[in-house]
């Protein structure tokens, strides 16, 4: 586990990423507690040379109803739409960077 992040939308309902050196994606979406879960498998973009890269930074943004998930490897920023089924990937950049130097602003 390279990265994890929790999102409490309105409880008991819980959004869970578990970022993998692999470039892999566990997402677990609801009530945890009574085992009524979803779980989504999600997989960043490999990098320039082909190879997967670990994920670095995970950071959720909820926008009305949409929820976005922001994965970051060392050689890439990707956004993942997870309303549509299956979520669909989009690299927003070709320049990442290394674990413990990720932070995400609510600023636009």
């Amino acid at each position: 586990i390279t990265s994890f992040l929790i999102l409490e939308e309105a409880p008991p309902i819980l959004f869970i990423a578990i970022g993998l050196d692999n470039g892999s994606i566990y997402c677990i979406k609801g009530d945890i507690a009574r085992e009524r879960i979803t779980r989504i498998k999600l997989q960043v973009e490999t990098g320039p040379t082909g190879s997967q890269s670990s994920v670095t930074g995970l950071a959720f943004r909820v926008d009305g109803t949409a929820l976005q998930l922001f994965a970051v490897t060392p050689t890439s920023v990707s956004l993942f739409n997870l309303q549509g089924q299956p979520p669909k990937c989009q690299t927003l950049d070709q320049i990442g960077c290394h674990g413990n130097s990720v932070t995400m602003s609510n600023r636009q």
